[in-house]
C-alpha cells in the first residue's frame, strides 16, 4: 500500500502537481523505510526555497511517524547535504520534550553535536528545562557545562531555569551560587530570575533574605511585578509578620498595580490567622468590591478564619452577602 502511494506521489511530483507529503512520510517512519523516506523528502518540493533545507511542516510530518526513527532520517538527511535549520531541530526537540521522550531528546541533541546543525541556546535550554521539571538537577547541570564548553554561552532564560530548578528542590545556595555566575559572564538577571530566588528563601522560612533581593531589584532598577509582591506578601504572612505584609499591600495599591487572587488570599489568610478579624473582613469585602470572583481557595481561607474565632455564623452571613454583590 505504502508502495503504491510512494509512486503516485513520484509520478504527480514529475507532473507537476502538488502534493502533500506529510501524510505519506508518517507511514514511511512507521514501516521502517527510511532511504524510501529520505527520496520523497528529496521529491517533495517542501525544500526552502533552494537551501535545500527540510521545512518545519516536513519535519513535523516525520516526527509523527516515530521519534526513534526520526534520528536515523536526521542522519540520512544530513549525509545528502539536506541539513534541517537548527529552528526546525528545536521544534522537534521541545516536540519531544513536551511528550516526555527527554531520553530520545537527549540522544538528538548529541546527535546534532555529532553531524549539524550545531546545537543554539534554544537547544540546550530547552533539554535543560525539561530535565529541570524531571527534578534532575545532575542533568541539567551536565548540558549547562557542556553548552559552556561548546562556546554557547548560557542567556539569561537558561540561568532562570536553573535557578528555579534549585529554588524548587530547596537548594538555595545553588541557586544563588548561580546568579552570582550569570552576573560575572555578563548576563543581568531579570524580575524571573530575582523572583524564584525570592519564593526559594521564602520556601524555607527566610523572608528577610528575599526582602532583601526584592530591594536589590529596585536598587539596580528592575521593575518589581505582582508577581514579586505576592511572594513577599506570602513570606511575611508565613511569618507572623502581617503589619509588614499590609505595608507591602499597600504599596501595591499606591503604585497602581493591580493585586490578584493570590496576593488577596496570602495577606486574608495572614490577618485571619493573626486574630486581626476586622482587617480581614475589610479585605474581604475590599476584593469583591474590586470585582474579583471569590474562589473555592478564598471562601475557604475566609470560612476557616472566621470559624477558629467561633464566628461561623458571622463567615457565612458575610460571605452571602457579599457573594451577592
Amino acid at each position: 500500500m505504502t508502495d503504491g502511494a510512494v509512486d503516485v506521489f513520484l509520478r504527480a511530483r514529475r507532473m507537476g502537481i502538488s502534493m502533500s507529503a506529510d501524510v505519506l512520510l508518517k507511514s514511511l517512519v512507521e514501516s521502517d523505510q527510511i532511504v524510501t523516506t529520505v527520496l520523497v523528502l528529496e521529491m517533495s518540493g517542501e525544500l526552502q526555497g533552494g537551501s535545500r533545507t527540510p521545512d518545519s511542516l516536513m519535519y513535523d510530518a516525520l516526527s509523527r511517524g516515530g521519534s526513534e526513527k526520526c534520528l536515523e532520517i536526521h542522519r540520512v538527511l544530513v549525509m545528502k547535504g539536506l541539513t534541517p535549520h537548527v529552528i526546525n531541530c528545536n521544534r522537534f526537540l521541545n516536540r519531544l520534550c513536551k511528550a516526555n521522550q527527554i531520553e530520545t531528546a537527549h540522544k538528538f541533541l548529541l546527535l546534532m553535536l555529532e553531524v549539524g546543525p550545531n546545537p543554539s541556546v534554544v537547544t540546550y535550554s530547552t533539554l535543560i528545562d525539561a530535565y529541570c521539571k524531571r527534578s534532575a538537577l545532575v542533568e541539567s547541570m551536565k548540558f549547562y557545562r557542556l553548552m559552556r564548553e561548546r562556546g554557547v554561552a548560557p542567556d539569561v532564560v537558561v540561568y532562570g531555569i536553573l535557578i528555579n530548578g534549585f529554588c524548587k528542590e530547596g537548594q538555595i545556595n545553588e541557586g544563588h551560587g548561580l546568579l552570582s555566575v550569570a552576573i560575572d559572564n555578563g548576563v543581568m538577571p531579570d524580575v524571573v530570575v530575582f523572583g524564584s530566588l525570592m519564593d526559594g528563601y521564602v520556601r524555607i522560612g527566610d523572608v528577610d533574605e528575599a526582602f532583601r533581593l526584592f530591594k536589590r531589584m529596585s536598587n539596580e532598577g528592575i521593575l518589581v511585578n505582582i508577581i514579586t509582591y505576592s511572594i513577599l506578601v506570602n513570606g511575611f504572612c508565613q511569618s507572623g509578620r502581617v503589619r509588614e505584609a499590609l505595608g507591602l499591600f499597600s504599596r501595591i495599591v499606591k503604585e497602581g498595580l493591580q493585586p490578584n487572587i493570590l496576593t488577596y488570599s496570602n495577606l486574608l489568610d495572614g490577618l485571619l490567622t493573626s486574630g486581626n478579624l476586622k482587617d480581614g473582613i475589610f479585605l474581604y469585602s475590599f476584593m469583591v468590591r474590586d470585582g474579583f470572583e471569590l474562589d473555592e481557595v478564598v471562601n475557604g481561607v475566609f470560612m476557616k478564619g472566621l470559624s477558629r474565632a467561633g464566628r461561623v455564623r458571622d463567615a457565612v452571613r458575610i460571605s452571602q452577602a457579599f457573594n451577592s454583590i
